[in-house]
């Protein structure tokens, strides 16, 4: 009897040790690289992060030129002795029309990313931003600007989209260098107004066209995104590229066996896309957050942020060239006897200089945001910077109609 148990007892354990082995990664992995103690794998090494995300701060800071370029570029075109003349529905169409295909290329970008990368869509990202820069420098009349804008939104929409900043970084400094993106979205909307203030905006746009090209280098001595790697069955070169983003004492094979793991688990519980939509409803974890996404958009849109950014100059300009109107209003202008392209600014500097400050504040502010994070809830954080959102945007409302008032001398 005891030999039939303890017989019963050996088989049972064979078969523990089966299904144990069956559990383990790949022969040409070692079981010593897979496990340890959690402590054993060194830092991941912060320049090297830095150094491959790279292309993603130099195209943010082309985003903030890019955004902030049609507020001194309307104004200037609307002077007297411009290079080309346009009208107020022309000055609109300047300012809006980088918006016209860019939910069409926030759509398209997802698969982008999943069929050829993160980088390759960095790489796309700098030929419209360089053509646009190129176009403008370039530009006889206001057709060719039209072109160029078009081609500055489909870079603002690769660059929104992409994921290359999540899927590189590591965990602890994900969320620092995420935000350092908006941080350098402001700086380069600073400068460009910086500029402004000093050169016509052809020379603006041929000083862009040097940051696109410097992102393009960039891209193509920085590595491919890991999870990309893994999810093509590519994990020799995702073990590369990790020990050139973290450091050589990385212990990437175990990476490389996390993130396989984590992505067949993610396409195992991957449902349809038809049987979320017809199930919605079912899903709050869905819907909720897309929605709160939206409300936030539109309320961030409508709130007048991306107006005051296109025409900040010429809303300061409006304000500070109240006793200079009738000044000029009966001067003979000869344009033959001025340099346009080296010649005095005709735009107010303090409009310039307003901007200048607008844009320091909201760099500011991002810098700020940063260590807010750590310490207050989000929540709590929007609705205090909705309020004074909204307590800011009255009293500008209210002292730019009282700067237009003939009955207020006080503000003229």
């Amino acid at each position: 009897m005891s030999g039939k148990k303890s017989g019963f007892m050996l088989e049972s354990e064979k078969k523990k040790k089966i299904s144990l082995v069956s559990l383990l990664p790949p022969k040409k992995y070692k079981l010593s690289s897979v496990r340890g103690p959690p402590d054993t794998n060194p830092t991941p090494k912060r320049w090297s992060q830095v150094l491959a995300l790279l292309p993603v701060y130099l195209l943010q800071i082309c985003y903030g030129m890019n955004s902030g370029f049609p507020a001194i570029l309307t104004p200037q075109l609307r002077e007297d002795c411009s290079e080309f003349n346009i009208t107020v529905d022309q000055e609109s169409w300047i300012v809006s029309l980088d918006n016209i295909l860019t939910p069409i290329i926030c759509v398209l970008s997802g698969p982008i990313q999943q069929r050829w990368g993160p980088r390759s869509c960095l790489v796309l990202c700098c030929f419209p931003y360089f053509i646009s820069w190129l176009l403008a420098a370039l530009a006889a009349n206001h057709y060719i600007l039209y072109a160029s804008r078009v081609l500055v939104g489909v870079s603002h929409a690769l660059i929104c989209t992409t994921v290359y900043t999540i899927e590189v970084s590591s965990v602890e400094m994900r969320g620092t260098y995420s935000v350092l993106e908006s941080v350098l979205r402001c700086t380069g909307c600073v400068l460009v107004y910086a500029l402004g203030l000093f050169y016509r905006w052809k020379t603006i746009a041929y000083i862009g066209l040097v940051i696109p090209v410097l992102a393009l280098i960039s891209c193509i001595l920085s590595p491919e995104s890991p999870i990309y790697l893994v999810s093509k069955q590519q994990h020799k070169k995702a073990e590369l590229s990790l020990k050139r983003l973290y450091g050589s004492e990385f212990k990437s094979r175990q990476e490389v066996l996390l993130l396989s793991e984590s992505l067949n688990k993610i396409q195992r519980k991957r449902r349809s896309k038809c049987e979320y939509l017809q199930n919605i409803r079912k899903h709050p974890d869905v819907y909720r957050p897309f929605l709160i996404l939206i409300i936030l958009s539109v309320v961030q849109q409508f709130s007048g942020v991306t107006v005051i950014r296109a025409y900040v100059v010429k809303i300061f300009h409006e304000v500070f060239r109240a006793n200079n109107t009738e000044n000029i209003g009966n001067m003979t202008i000869n344009c033959e006897d001025i340099n346009v392209e080296g010649g005095p600014n005709k735009t107010s500097g303090l409009a310039y200089m307003s901007a200048i400050t607008i844009g320091l504040f909201r760099l500011a502010a991002s810098l700020t945001l940063a260590r807010l994070l750590l310490q207050f809830r989000r929540r709590n954080m929007y609705l205090l910077s909705l309020t004074l959102s909204i307590l800011c945007l009255l009293t500008f409302s209210l002292f730019s109609f009282l700067a237009q008032d003939s009955f207020n001398p006080i503000f003229r």
